[in-house]
């Protein structure tokens, strides 16, 4: 099974030794580390296992270290800034309050043939919510995937029929003997910082979470 990222080629920038996160658990680091082949190189930022605390519940390679982002005030920089990307530095919170999935234990098994209603309570005013859906058969090696949005205030998305039919149902991945099914529920903040920095059209530094959960689509 291989699912392909963006169409668009991008490369990431070289933008310092390292990205500093300052919370109210402290400070963090996320390394420089280097994604390209050979001859073209492609940064990014990041930890092992690709978390700066917390784990996700089922995955054996989780570093299960304690929870870092919690609400309260952020802020990010890179230090004196790279060759590709100048010093930059920008701020944010993470509000105390957020989007809960409401109905999140009653959706296991999920018929494509009829539409789907997922809901939840909380949201920031003018915020979104999005809602995203995968199935795959490994053993044919084909897999699809959906992504809706709403406002958050509205406290509920129904998925139509006509979408989830193009899912493919769930198989089992051999591995484990589990269905290749998810369905997950993020929100984000209403407006992301944005920041400016030579080498950088544009820059954007935002908060957001989501929730996952293992479902059949049937």
């Amino acid at each position: 099974m291989q699912f392909g990222g963006d169409v668009v080629n991008t490369i990431g920038l070289n933008a310092g030794a390292a990205l500093n996160i300052v919370g109210p658990r402290g400070a963090k680091q996320l390394p420089r580390q280097e994604h390209g082949p050979p001859g073209q190189p492609s940064y990014g930022y990041s930890v092992d296992g690709d978390l700066i605390g917390g784990s996700i519940p089922g995955l054996p390679d989780n570093p299960g270290l304690p929870d870092y982002v919690d609400p309260g005030s952020y802020t990010e920089d890179n230090g004196s800034g790279g060759p590709q990307v100048g010093a930059f530095s920008a701020s944010l919170t993470v509000p105390s309050s957020t989007v809960v999935w409401a109905n999140q234990a009653a959706l296991s098994n999920i018929p494509r043939s009829q539409d789907l209603t997922v809901t939840w309570t909380g949201g920031a005013a003018g915020g979104f919510v999005a809602v995203f859906g995968s199935a795959a058969n490994p053993s044919i090696g084909r897999g699809a995937a959906f992504t809706c949005t709403a406002r958050a205030d509205a406290g509920t998305l129904t998925i139509p029929s006509w979408v989830l039919s193009a899912l493919l149902a769930s198989g089992i991945e051999p591995s484990n003997g589990l269905p290749v099914g998810g369905l997950s529920l993020g929100a984000t903040l209403p407006q992301p910082t944005r920041f400016t920095a030579t080498g950088l059209d544009a820059g954007f530094f935002n908060w957001g979470f989501i929730q996952l959960k293992n479902v059949v689509f049937q």
